[in-house]
């Protein structure tokens, strides 16, 4: 007597037999850009040996150096006709910052490079603290074909998620190699007030896709703790590995949000500090 032909099984099935044909390059996407930065395209050599580095950063830093005279005579024209005595074009903030203009146009890459190795030894540190994180884990766990549909539906927005995560992390790849080409730019643009908040943004922007890996790293940690702290037979064990990666994603917009923080502190700080200069100059 043949079996009848059950749709809702059926579906189930498909879905699961999707997820693990899938798993491996959803995986392997993932590991290659999560767990460390480095060139991937020439097999885990340093970021800044990336080819397109290489090419375009070279013409970045001549363009970087001519510009430096133009950044000299712009500066110095409003120093000689300039008027006020709180102008902030003056030897004595224009000099200190093209001096230091003038080693960051030239050594952008080396102090990148330092950067990201404490980016990178950031991400051991995180890797060391227990399980290796290895999502390949949740796909292939018994409960992806056998158990209930609901165990099946978060296995299912835990491979979409992962999937989401891989792209994020190249899509960040790809921002740092931009980042680092424009290095020097940033910093030809920090030697005129004019100027100097495009050279903040980078800044900022550098940071958050920076330090967003070691932190997403830690939270994914914690997530595959609780899953694996989970009895192999509850059928939402991977709702807490589900729950940290929704949590991993809004590490890059806590970052932004902490960088604006500060950068509006720091500037509450020098207005009341000059404030306090005047009232003590206007007192004596």
């Amino acid at each position: 007597m043949p079996v009848p032909f059950d749709p809702v099984s059926w579906f189930w099935q498909t879905v699961a037999d999707a997820i693990r044909g899938s798993a491996g390059d959803v995986t392997s996407l993932v590991g290659n850009f999560l767990f460390s930065t480095k060139d991937i395209l020439a097999g885990g050599h340093p970021f800044t040996g990336s080819s397109a580095i290489a090419t375009f950063q070279p013409a970045v830093v001549v363009v970087a150096d001519a510009s430096l005279a133009a950044v000299v005579a712009w500066g110095s024209y409003h120093i000689m006709f300039g008027h006020g005595i709180r102008s902030l074009y003056t030897v004595r903030i224009l000099l200190p910052r093209l001096l230091l203009a003038v080693v960051l146009v030239n050594f952008s890459l080396p102090l990148i490079q330092a950067a990201i190795d404490v980016n990178n030894a950031l991400c051991s540190a995180v890797l060391g603290l227990g399980l290796t994180i290895d999502p390949s884990n949740f796909f292939s766990s018994p409960d992806l074909s056998t158990g209930p549909a609901l165990s099946l539906a978060v296995l299912a927005a835990l491979f979409g998620g992962y999937a989401v995560l891989g792209v994020g992390y190249a899509l960040r790849y790809s921002l740092l190699i931009v980042l680092a080409i424009t290095a020097p730019l940033a910093a030809l643009l920090s030697v005129l007030p004019d100027t100097q908040h495009f050279a903040k943004k980078w800044g900022e922007l550098f940071l958050a896709a920076l330090l967003m890996q070691p932190l997403q790293l830690l939270i994914l940690q914690v997530g595959l703790q609780l899953d694996l702290g989970t009895a192999a037979w509850n059928p939402v064990r991977h709702v807490f590995a589900l729950a940290t990666l929704l949590l991993a994603f809004k590490v890059p917009g806590a970052l932004n949000s902490t960088s604006n923080a500060g950068t509006h502190a720091i500037s509450a700080v020098k207005h009341f500090a000059q404030l306090a200069v005047h009232g003590i100059a206007h007192v004596a």
